[in-house]
């Protein structure tokens, strides 16, 4: 499989707009049964799918955000696993990170680490 670039943020909300307006009868349900019917729907339209990749991108995204919303994390997962491969995005590597980032990991439940600066530990939020 080709892997794109992730499309740019006015194409995305493009999309986005595109998507919502098709979907506008399901979009305007608020019960949290009628988001994950929506989430779960949209996630199938991404699945079949043949449109270039501005519209997977908004089919995939907006699944993940409104299953992740009304706790179907199987539904917020799919949607991450499935379009995720087709990007060329990856994230960045160790030495790539700033250097103001939390390292990976954490404090031990003490709030003690020697790997974490004292400004990330609770007891330095005093």
């Amino acid at each position: 499989m080709k892997r794109a670039p992730v499309p740019s943020a006015e194409k995305q909300k493009e999309s986005e707009k595109i998507l919502k307006d098709l979907y506008k009868d399901q979009y305007a349900k608020k019960a949290p049964a009628d988001r994950v019917a929506l989430a779960r729907t949209l996630l199938d339209q991404g699945r079949r799918s043949r449109e270039d990749l501005n519209s997977l991108w908004a089919f995939y995204q907006e699944a993940q955000q409104i299953a992740a919303q009304n706790a179907d994390t199987a539904t917020a997962l799919a949607a991450v696993e499935e379009f995720l491969p087709r990007l060329r995005h990856r994230p960045p590597r160790r030495e790539e990170r700033r250097a103001d980032d939390p390292p990976q990991g954490g404090p031990d439940a003490g709030g003690n680490s020697r790997s974490w600066p004292r400004r990330w530990t609770a007891s330095s939020r005093t």
